[in-house]
C-alpha cells in the first residue's frame, strides 16, 4: 500500500491493478494419516492440527480411530465395543466432540475421513464380549496389543461392520471411509477351512461380503482400503480407491491397468519415526525437514489422487504432535501444492515457526536464527 501524505486523513491504494493472482494445486488430495489409537489424542490438540493444516493447505486428514491398541469414538450404535475398547472414557471422542470438530474442518476446507482398522487389527472390537465369536485368528506382536483378524465366513462380522459404516456414515459427512486390509495375511489363510470357505482369496471374498451388506451406506460413498503389497490381488472396482502404504516401489509397481484410483504414503517419510520404539525404529529414521524437502511425493501414474504424509508411532502423543509435524507437514505440503524449487521452498518455510506462534501453534525451527533470517546464504538452492 502507498500512502499519499498530502491527503488528510492519509489515502491508501494498490499500485498497477487490476491484479491477476492464478495459484491452485498440484495435487488434489493433501493429506494427514493420524492414528489416534496408540496415544489418544485430545479435542482441543487436533483442532489446532486442523488449524495448521488450513495454513499449509493441507485439505485431508484421514483419521484412524479403531484399531488393535483401542476404540477410540463414541458408539452409540455399539455402546459395549466403547466401553471396552477405548482406553478409559476420558479417552475418546464423544459424538458432540465429532460434529464440533468435523464442522472447525469444513470451516477450514479440510475433509476428515474416518478409517476403522478392519478386518485386521481388530483386538479392540473383539473386547467386547458380544462381538468375540467373530474372532478368525490372531498374531502376537512384540511388545504392542496381539493383532487380531475378523472371521470372513462369519456372517456376524458384516453385520456389525455395516453397523459401524453406517454410524460413521452419519458422524462424518465425507464421501469416503476407510477400512484395514488383509496387511499381514498368514494368520487368515492358516485359519482351518479359510482357504476353502472363501475360494482361497479372502480379500476378495472379504470385500464382496462387506459392499454387498453395507450396500446402502456405500451407494453414495468411496470405499478406502488400505493395501501394503502392490501385487496382491485386490478386486479391480473403479469405485475403491486404494491407499498404497509402504516405500515408493510400492507405488511404482502398482499396474496401471487397474481403474481404481490410488493414493500413496511413505513409510520412510512417517513423521512419527526416528525417536524411539519397542522395535528401535528399525527401518524407520527420523528425517529432518531438509530431507522432506528433497523427496518428491509425486506418482507419475494414472489414476494417482494424491499422498498422506503419515504420522503414526509409540511416541505420537498429546504432547509431542506438534513437534512431530511442524515444519515437515508443511514441507511435503508446499511441495504437493506446487512443486517449488527448494530456494523457494525454504522461503516460504522461513516465516512458519513465527506465523505459528502468533497463531496459538508451535513449530519447530529450520534452524539457527540467522540462517532463518538469511535463507538463500544458509540453505540456498542445496538439494539435501
Amino acid at each position: 500500500y502507498y500512502d499519499d501524505i498530502k491527503q488528510n486523513p492519509p489515502v491508501y491504494f494498490i499500485p498497477k491493478v487490476p491484479i491477476k493472482i492464478t495459484d491452485k494445486p498440484g495435487i488434489k488430495h493433501r493429506g494427514i494419516f493420524l492414528d489416534v489409537t496408540i496415544n489418544f489424542i485430545s479435542k482441543r490438540n487436533l483442532l489446532h492440527l486442523l488449524d495448521g493444516m488450513m495454513y499449509t493447505k493441507l485439505n485431508v486428514l484421514h483419521l484412524r480411530l479403531a484399531s488393535d491398541h483401542s476404540f477410540a469414538y463414541e458408539s452409540k450404535a455399539f455402546p459395549s465395543i466403547t466401553f471396552n475398547g477405548a482406553f478409559s472414557a476420558d479417552e475418546l471422542y464423544t459424538q458432540e466432540d465429532i460434529a464440533d470438530i468435523v464442522s472447525h474442518a469444513t470451516s477450514r476446507g479440510v475433509r476428515i475421513i474416518p478409517d476403522i482398522s478392519i478386518p485386521t487389527q481388530s483386538r479392540a472390537i473383539i473386547l467386547d464380549p458380544a462381538h468375540s465369536a467373530i474372532k478368525a485368528c490372531s498374531e502376537e506382536s512384540p511388545a504392542e496389543p496381539d493383532k487380531v483378524y475378523l472371521d470372513p465366513t462369519n456372517a456376524g462380522t458384516y453385520t456389525l461392520l455395516a453397523g459401524l459404516l453406517k454410524e460413521l456414515a452419519t458422524l462424518f459427512p465425507d464421501n469416503s471411509v476407510y477400512i484395514g486390509s488383509f496387511l499381514d495375511n498368514t494368520c487368515i489363510d492358516k485359519a482351518a477351512g479359510m482357504a476353502q470357505s472363501t475360494n482361497s482369496n479372502p480379500r476378495k471374498y472379504f470385500l464382496s461380503n462387506l459392499t454387498e451388506a453395507a450396500k446402502d451406506t456405500l451407494k453414495d460413498r468411496t470405499l478406502t482400503i488400505l493395501v501394503n503389497d502392490s501385487k496382491l490381488d485386490w478386486t479391480n472396482n473403479p469405485s475403491i480407491v486404494y491407499h498404497l502404504v509402504g516405500e515408493d516401489r510400492i507405488a511404482l509397481e502398482w499396474d496401471v491397468s487397474k481403474t481404481n484410483k490410488f493414493i500413496f504414503s511413505n513409510t520412510l517419510y512417517n513423521l512419527g519415526c526416528g525417536l524411539g520404539d519397542k522395535k528401535g525404529d528399525i527401518g524407520c529414521m527420523f528425517r529432518a525437514w531438509r530431507t522432506f524437502a528433497s523427496y518428491n511425493p509425486i506418482i507419475s501414474k494414472p489414476n494417482f489422487l494424491g499422498f498422506e504424509v503419515l504420522l503414526q508411532g509409540d511416541l505420537v502423543a498429546d504432547s509431542t504432535l506438534q513437534f512431530f509435524l511442524w515444519p515437515r507437514a508443511a514441507t511435503i505440503a508446499e511441495k504437493l501444492w506446487s512443486q517449488t524449487s527448494h530456494t523457494y521452498l525454504f522461503r516460504r518455510l522461513g516465516g512458519l515457526e513465527v506465523r505459528f506462534n502468533e497463531r496459538g501453534l508451535k513449530s519447530q525451527p529450520l534452524g539457527c536464527e540467522w540462517c532463518q533470517r538469511h535463507i538463500d546464504e544458509c540453505f540456498g538452492s542445496a538439494e539435501t
